[in-house]
């Protein structure tokens, strides 16, 4: 946006407007109707100040005619005249006020400026970094039911108690330093904001901590398979931590890659991948990809683990359907038992091969179901690893990430 199209406020128009906003004292700004005649003669009224203004789109003037009646005697006479009011254009006002704050404070707007309306205010987004915009609300008008965020009066009326943040129009524009100031806050406030902006793998409850430690595994071999080195060395943690506020002690790791770094956060219920480029926050479509194909497979990672001991450590007594394969197991050797008991023909019955590889065949049953049930999840959690298969499962992903977004 070139400086040629953009208006900015001089010292001279931001008092004049203050005292055309407290001689009106209107509640409403789009409301204000002001006689010009009554404020000509104000020391405050100037005359090249009100025609820069009203250039500038923000006071505007209307000529608005009215009847006058007078009597001459018994005769009635109806007379018109004209007259000037002055009222202001809500959107003018505020575009110009945040160009004013910015130029002040010597800092540039790389955007156009767009004024929104929204529930009986006014709002601008201004892009605060390279991944978020800080919202700027204005009060033109009292009846504003929202009071979450940062606002900017131009209603000296109002309480100011009821609102998260507030302030007044005109002190953001008393001098460089109090505009300085100003952007400073929207900025940190910015990156606050953007703070919320992260990925997460949720961890799950029932994990101890040797078996925790397993978990964490898995997305340390991920993103070192992916490039990143990690490091436990503080120094790596800034600019970032002391520019976004983010608490040293509630760094876990970092990861680097280039000018890029993932901050691991470790909370109790989750694992925050908080993503930086050239020491600004910004997401990465890549990373993100990766978060939730890891995400994936640490599910499935924990559902095979949390199986294999649960099937380890339950009482199969409890389960029926182990009491069945038991059942089922025992039962040709129960028939067999039965004709051997309870024929005639002993001598036959124990020379039949049928008979024979019946038992024999029952018994290699039992022992292969007892080996299954109970040697079989002991076997399999024994050799469970955690980070087995990681570095295929990334190499898969990287062509599914490529193959994605080269249609």
């Amino acid at each position: 946006m070139s400086n040629s199209n953009v208006e900015f406020y001089s010292t001279n128009e931001i008092k004049f407007i203050d005292r055309l906003l407290s001689y009106s004292e209107c509640d409403d700004v789009n409301s204000l109707n002001v006689n010009l005649d009554n404020i000509k003669d104000f020391d405050w009224f100037d005359e090249e100040d009100f025609l820069q203004l009203r250039l500038k789109g923000i006071i505007e003037v209307r000529n608005v005619s009215i009847p006058k009646t007078e009597f001459e005697g018994s005769l009635e006479k109806v007379s018109v005249y004209e007259c000037d009011y002055l009222s202001i254009d809500e959107e003018n006002l505020i575009r110009t006020w945040v160009n004013s704050v910015y130029s002040f404070a010597a800092e540039s707007i790389s955007q156009r400026i767009d004024i929104l309306k929204k529930d009986g205010y006014f709002y601008t987004e201004i892009d605060v970094d390279s991944d978020s915009k800080m919202q700027i609300k204005f009060i033109v008008n009292k009846n504003v039911s929202e009071t979450n965020g940062l606002f900017i009066s131009f209603i000296n009326n109002i309480n100011q108690n009821l609102f998260e943040e507030l302030i007044y129009w005109d002190e953001p524009l008393a001098n460089q330093s109090s505009a300085s100031a100003f952007i400073q806050h929207i900025k940190q406030q910015g990156k606050l904001l953007s703070n919320r902006n992260f990925n997460y793998i949720n961890i799950p409850p029932h994990l101890e901590s040797t078996e925790l430690e397993g978990f964490k595994s898995v997305i340390k071999t991920y993103l070192e398979k992916l490039g990143y080195s990690p490091s436990h060395n503080s120094k790596y943690f800034r600019p970032e931590s002391i520019d976004y506020s983010l608490p040293e002690e509630m760094i876990r790791e970092v990861y680097i890659l280039g000018e890029q770094k993932i901050f691991i956060i470790e909370n109790q219920s989750r694992i925050e991948f908080h993503t930086f480029t050239n020491g600004l926050k910004k997401s990465n479509d890549l990373i993100t990809f990766h978060i939730s194909k890891m995400n994936q497979l640490v599910e499935k990672k924990v559902q095979v683990y949390s199986g294999n001991k649960y099937r380890k450590s339950m009482n199969f007594a409890k389960d029926f359907k182990f009491i069945l394969a038991y059942i089922i197991g025992f039962i040709p050797s129960i028939v067999s038992s039965a004709k051997i008991l309870f024929t005639n023909k002993v001598d036959k019955v124990i020379n039949s091969k049928w008979l024979l590889y019946t038992h024999f065949s029952s018994a290699i049953v039992m022992i292969i179901l007892l080996l299954f049930i109970g040697l079989y999840p002991q076997i399999r959690l024994y050799f469970f690893s955690w980070s087995r298969n990681v570095n295929s499962k990334v190499k898969r992903f990287n062509k599914e990430y490529k193959k994605v977004n080269s249609t």
